[in-house]
Parts: structure tokens; C-alpha cells; sequence
């Protein structure tokens, strides 16, 4: 479990998160000048994040997996210091300033029993597919075409 969780961390670490999302490195200073003079991390969001989703909420992104955000801000998010904004991050979205109020790394047990989980349910999937592709199928033609590729289906008769 040290190897996956070394191989891949954001994808076993947690992250609660609030950032403010604008445009250009310029903006971001101005924000960051603003945090640092003492305003509101969620007043500023509300005020000049560019982010539609979580600029109304003051930023507020929830708890998610770190690799569900893009690299440089999972990186960051992973690194960030509880409490306390971020420098600037760029990604294709722009500028960020990330605050992360809570961070967990998963324990060896979850680890084990979520990739446990994921083997099994492959090796279904594996079966059902070439159980599937091996099989015999009649489709009446008003109906269809049987096709195996990608997946197997029904293409519907036009």
C-alpha cells in the first residue's frame, strides 16, 4: 500500500479547499495584497473570482480527492500549509490562490480494500466482455447491427 500511495497521492489524499480563480498574474497580486491587509479569503472570492461555480460560495470547493483537480493546483492543494492562502498557482484556468481548511492522506486498510475492490470488479468486467464478445448474437436486421468494437451493442437500423 506505501508503493500505491507513493506511486499516486493525489489520488489518496483528500482535500478541503476554497480558492480564488482569476485571470491574469496582476489580478492575482491584487488578491493576494488583499488577503495579506486583512480582508475575508471568501469576501475576496465573491468579489473577483472568475470561477462561476464556487466564486458565489466564497471560493468553497468542498472535499475531494486532489487528483481531481489539474496538477498544479492538486500540487499545491497537497502542499499548502492548513489555513493559510497559497501563493499564485497557474494552470489553464488562470490564477490561484488556494486556502485548504482540512487534508487526509487514506489509511493502508482503505487503500487495500479499494484496490482490492477495483481488481475484482475489473476481473468482471473482463470476463463479462470476452464472454460477451465470444458469444453468438442474431439481431433481426430491422432492429440492427450486432458489433463488437468498441463495446459490444446494438447499432440501431436507421
Amino acid at each position: 500500500m506505501a508503493a500505491e500511495l507513493a506511486a499516486f497521492p493525489a489520488d489518496w489524499t483528500e482535500v478541503c479547499s476554497s480558492h480564488i480563480l482569476v485571470a491574469t498574474a496582476e489580478e492575482a497580486e491584487v488578491a493576494g495584497a488583499r488577503l495579506e491587509d486583512g480582508e475575508d479569503f471568501a469576501e475576496i472570492a465573491v468579489d473577483i473570482s472568475i470561477d462561476p461555480g464556487s466564486g458565489p460560495t466564497g471560493g468553497d470547493l468542498g472535499c475531494a480527492p486532489a487528483s481531481q483537480f489539474v496538477d498544479p493546483f492538486a500540487q499545491g492543494a497537497m502542499a499548502a500549509v492548513i489555513g493559510v492562502p497559497t501563493e499564485p498557482i497557474e494552470t489553464e484556468f488562470g490564477f490561484h490562490i488556494i486556502v485548504v481548511s482540512e487534508r487526509s492522506v487514506a489509511d493502508a486498510q482503505t487503500i487495500s480494500e479499494f484496490l482490492d475492490s477495483d481488481a475484482r470488479a475489473r476481473a468482471v468486467d473482463a470476463w463479462f466482455l470476452e464472454a460477451i464478445d465470444s458469444a453468438t448474437v442474431t439481431v433481426d436486421e430491422s432492429v440492427g447491427v450486432w458489433v463488437t468494437d468498441p463495446t459490444p451493442q446494438v447499432i440501431a437500423a436507421i
